[in-house]
């Protein structure tokens, strides 16, 4: 009975070892996948912050250029809307006179008109010194007539040199429209322009990486089947079992070589069926 207590002893003991150790098993694998998937997470947060900055900063840059380029047009944008600002004072200012020098016309006009049908020997105005006083009709008539010819002659001036400025303000917002026309394409979508460019930059880039990717392999491997195909320990592979590990191993009986996965020269033999190499190889 005691041989039987012993016997259980160390049957439960290696039970109970043998649980623990599966248990500590799969809480190590969890941890493990827990830290894998940690890693993985920062790896991507990493990757992410790395591409968003780099972007951010190509951002900085094409509006770097584009300020650069368009300066002289912002320039130039703000001196034509200067010229254009004090044009248009100077424009109302002679409007201002402009409408002064026909309402005397209009005044000159309309005095006449009514000089004219009076049968009065005199008349009072205040169109020669400026406060009312009595003169002869015929005398002020003349006057007045000669004023009006010359207010007329000032309202035609100042109605042809504000058109000269009128022409003057639209030159210059034709140079305004044309400076804005030349800053449209700088200005607008910069940021969006400059995402869609580096985007296609690293699309050709990985394509041309996978491309040349492709071609160091081919070249590889095909170095590797030469080089396997004429190897002088190419048919010294054997396949055996190792009962320490459970698994098929491949030995070479000419460089004593243990390997666990197939040779590329035994696995070439056994798909193309290629004959011996020759001794003198």
């Amino acid at each position: 009975k005691r041989e039987e207590n012993r016997a259980a002893v160390v049957i439960q003991r290696i039970s109970r070892g043998r649980q623990g150790r599966e248990v500590a098993r799969r809480t190590l694998a969890k941890k493990m996948e827990i830290l894998a998937r940690e890693m993985g997470a920062e790896t991507i947060q990493r990757v992410f912050r790395g591409h968003k900055g780099r972007e951010d900063y190509e951002i900085q840059l094409a509006l770097k250029d584009m300020e650069y380029k368009a300066r002289p047009l912002y320039a130039m944008l703000k001196t034509e809307e200067t010229l254009l600002a004090e044009n248009r004072i100077i424009q109302d200012d002679i409007k201002s006179t402009l409408e002064q020098a026909e309402r005397a016309v209009k005044n000159l006009e309309t005095e006449i008109c009514l000089m004219n049908q009076s049968n009065c020997k005199y008349w009072d105005s205040d169109q020669i010194t400026g406060a009312p006083q009595r003169f002869r009709k015929e005398l002020l008539r003349d006057r007045l007539e000669d004023k009006l010819k010359q207010a007329r002659i000032n309202a035609s001036q100042v109605t042809t040199y504000l058109a000269e400025i009128e022409a003057k303000e639209r030159e210059i917002i034709r140079r305004i429209r044309s400076v804005n026309r030349e800053l449209i394409p700088l200005t607008t979508g910069v940021t969006e322009k400059a995402i869609i460019e580096r985007t296609q930059r690293l699309r050709k880039k990985i394509e041309n990486e996978r491309v040349s990717t492709t071609r160091i392999q081919g070249v590889y491997r095909g170095y590797r089947v030469r080089s396997a195909l004429v190897a002088p320990a190419r048919d010294c592979w054997i396949e055996e079992y190792d009962n320490t590990t459970g698994r098929d191993v491949y030995f070479n009986t000419w460089s004593h070589e243990k390997r666990f996965v197939k040779p590329l020269e035994m696995a070439l033999v056994e798909e193309f069926d290629l004959p011996p190499l020759d001794n003198d190889h």
